[in-house]
């Protein structure tokens, strides 16, 4: 949410000022960057986002346990607060509990994106628990947004904002079945406790190899190492 958002509320700045006719856009995603799609195309286009969930943040929504996310409840961002935040709405304070100091865990960020959500006048014009399942041409100037559980609906463009964290890419490791290996990915963890006495080793890029060594480590577990990839 940091730089790569400001030169996307930069591009899409100029885009809505180049665009004379307002068109009907739908946006998939009421995370971080549909949010932050919306606030400015709505300046002279008419929009509506779909969110699949109940509530906006995408990533970082915490309502659900952190079954259903790459988060975990001890996160923290990777940058202070005060340069993630958008251009246009600084990081509140407030919302950061003070334990966090600088860098907001999970539930501070998703009470800052609904803030955001909330000064930019956006709930109205998102559609939630509307899980898009197809985005095909009509014709060279409209798009059909096919929806899981409700009517399909047309639009003049889209903007697709359903981010890349769904689906982990889950490595096959040759013999973990006949072995009975428990092969785990970084989106599975939530917490340590599970994999307390237990022996393990961790083949990484960087997300997984911070959790394994900052909080399974620190378990009375038998830690064999982290090999960065």
């Amino acid at each position: 949410m940091p730089c790569q958002w400001a030169h996307l509320l930069v591009k899409l700045h100029g885009m809505t000022h180049q665009t004379r006719t307002n068109r009907n856009i739908a946006i998939i995603g009421a995370g971080a960057a549909g949010l932050a799609a919306a606030s400015v195309l709505q300046r002279t286009q008419s929009v509506t986002l779909f969110e699949q969930h109940s509530v906006v943040g995408g990533l970082w929504r915490t309502n659900d346990n952190f079954k259903h996310t790459a988060l975990y409840p001890s996160l923290r961002s990777n940058l202070p607060a005060g340069l993630m935040a958008f251009l246009d709405f600084p990081f509140q304070r407030q919302l950061i509990p003070e334990h966090e100091g600088d860098y907001p865990g999970p539930a501070a960020v998703a009470a800052y994106l609904q803030a955001y959500a909330g000064h930019h006048q956006l709930i109205p014009k998102i559609q939630f628990n509307a899980e898009v399942t197809r985005v095909s041409p009509i014709n060279d100037t409209q798009w059909l947004i096919e929806l899981a559980d409700r009517p399909a609906q047309i639009f003049d463009a889209v903007v697709v904002c359903n981010g890349h964290y769904t689906q982990p890419n889950r490595p096959l490791i040759e013999g973990s079945t006949e072995s009975g290996l428990s092969v785990l990915h970084a989106k599975d963890y939530i917490n340590p406790d599970p994999f307390r006495d237990q022996q393990f080793w961790c083949g990484a890029a960087r997300p997984l190899a911070w959790i394994s060594f900052e909080k399974l480590a620190q378990r009375p577990s038998r830690f064999i190492g982290v090999v960065m990839t």
